[in-house]
């Protein structure tokens, strides 16, 4: 499945049905729970599907004669793919304040990959203006930033609490150089 962006922001179906059972890895769907909760044509889901379960990106479970679909939350390629995830959806929500911030680290179950769907995405903000961007990034509800003056970072680094050990063991997701 393609991470990056293309001259499209429209994913094709295979890419909107795997991003659908990715973000739900651990949980089974049949074809008709996936069409419509993507409103997708039900031969199209069902195309997407057979196309994934081939690559063996989606496992095909069957109960009787109803199809079920997921992924492995295990597997590390599924890992892999939902942290890829979540630092594109961090990058693309911090894209319009780059020139305002130091830093920003994705720390948390979504920085592991161990993120469920409707999981909030943990990140670390270290700005000067730290209310200024703490408003800009309030519009993103799926986003939880913990914003930080560098000063105050300083502190949390000398305290070396909870907070520091998970940022410490983070994804450095944007620096000034």
């Amino acid at each position: 499945m393609e991470l990056y962006s293309r001259v499209s922001d429209t994913p094709t179906a295979a890419e909107a049905v795997y991003d659908f059972v990715l973000v739900a890895a651990g949980d089974a769907f049949t074809e008709a729970e996936v069409s419509a909760a993507l409103d997708l044509p039900k031969t199209t889901t069902h195309v997407a599907l057979s196309a994934l379960v081939a690559k063996g990106l989606v496992v095909q479970e069957r109960v009787g004669r109803t199809g079920r679909y997921s992924v492995d939350p295990a597997d590390p390629l599924t890992r892999q793919l939902k942290i890829a995830r979540a630092i594109r959806m961090v990058q693309q929500a911090i894209l319009p304040l780059r020139d305002e911030l130091d830093l920003v680290v994705l720390f948390g179950s979504a920085s592991r990959g161990e993120d469920r769907q409707g999981s909030d995405v943990d990140i670390l903000v270290v700005a000067h203006d730290a209310a200024s961007v703490q408003a800009s990034l309030a519009q993103h509800q799926w986003l939880q930033p913990v914003v930080l003056t560098p000063e105050r970072h300083m502190v949390l680094i000398a305290e070396d609490g909870t907070l520091a050990k998970e940022t410490a063991r983070g994804i450095t997701i944007w620096k000034k150089r």
